[in-house]
C-alpha cells in the first residue's frame, strides 16, 4: 500500500486524515500477521503490538513532514537595512552552508502582501533580522502577520529572531537580560502552532570573526529548523 506523500499532507488537510487511517489500516494489517504468525492469543497482547506498530507509523509519517516542511528558509529584512547590509550578509552565509535548502529574502511589507504565494510554496520558517540592536518590532510584526493569516494552522512555523551585536562593545549578558521579552512571546505563539527563538550574532567589526559568527549563526538556524523542537522555544541562542 502506497503511503501518501508528505508534500500532500500538507496541502491538503483532508489528506492528515487519510494518512491516520491508512497509517491504522497498515498498523492492523501488520498485527494481525504478527498476531498470526507469534500465536498470540489474548486481546491485550495484540493491542500491545497494535500500539507499538501504530506509534512506528506516526513517527514515520512526522519525520517525512518535518524532512518536507524544512526545505526552505525566507529571510525577512526591514526597509532600513540598506544601511546595515548584515541581513543579506547572513541570507549569503545560509545559501553557501545549507546547498540542501532553498534559502529566500524579502522585506516584511513584502510577506504580508503576498503570505499566500509564501503558503503555497510551502514556507514555513523563518528567519527575522532585526537591524538595531535593541530593536524586536521586526519579528512582533511578522508574528502578527503569521498568527492573522493562520499560515501554522496546517503545520508549525518556525521563527527565529536576529539580533546583531558586538560582543566586543556591549556584554553578552546585559543584552541577553534586555531581549528576555522573547519567552513571554514564545509561550503566547506557541498556542498558535508558532515555535519562536532568539539568535545572538557577534556583529564583530573584525571581517573574519564576523564571517565565523554568520557560519555558526548558520548552523544554528538549520538545526532548529530541522528539529523544531518546543524545548527550544523562548530560549536565546548565540552565535
Amino acid at each position: 500500500m502506497a503511503v501518501p506523500s508528505a508534500c500532500s499532507v500538507i496541502q491538503k488537510p483532508a489528506t492528515v486524515k487519510y494518512m491516520y487511517e491508512h497509517s491504522r489500516g497498515v498498523s492492523l494489517a501488520l498485527n494481525s500477521k504478527a498476531k498470526e504468525d507469534l500465536g498470540i492469543g489474548s486481546k491485550q497482547a495484540a493491542f500491545s503490538c497494535l500500539g507499538v506498530t501504530y506509534k512506528r507509523d506516526l513517527y514515520a509519517a512526522e519525520s517525512i513532514i518535518k524532512e518536507k516542511i524544512s526545505q526552505e528558509i525566507c529571510v525577512v529584512m526591514d526597509t532600513k537595512e540598506d544601511q546595515e547590509p548584515v541581513g543579506h550578509l547572513l541570507e549569503e552565509v545560509l545559501k553557501n552552508e545549507l546547498n540542501h535548502v532553498k534559502v529566500t529574502s524579502g522585506t516584511l511589507d513584502h510577506i504580508s502582501r503576498d503570505i499566500q504565494c509564501v503558503a503555497s510554496d510551502q514556507c514555513y520558517n523563518f528567519v527575522c533580522v532585526n537591524v538595531m540592536s535593541s530593536d524586536f518590532q521586526e519579528t512582533q510584526k511578522l508574528l502578527s502577520v503569521l498568527e492573522k493569516n493562520r499560515l501554522s494552522v496546517l503545520c508549525p512555523v518556525v521563527v527565529v529572531s536576529v539580533h546583531f551585536i558586538d560582543f566586543a562593545l556591549v556584554p553578552l549578558g546585559q543584552k541577553m537580560e534586555s531581549l528576555m521579552w522573547i519567552r513571554e512571546f514564545a509561550k503566547e505563539v506557541k498556542e498558535k502552532n508558532i515555535l519562536l527563538c532568539g539568535l545572538l550574532i557577534n556583529y564583530s567589526q573584525d571581517e573574519p570573526k564576523l564571517q565565523e559568527s554568520l557560519r555558526q549563526g548558520a548552523t544554528i538556524i538549520a538545526a532548529v529548523v530541522k528539529e523544531r523542537s518546543s524545548a527550544l522555544g523562548g530560549q536565546l541562542l548565540v552565535a
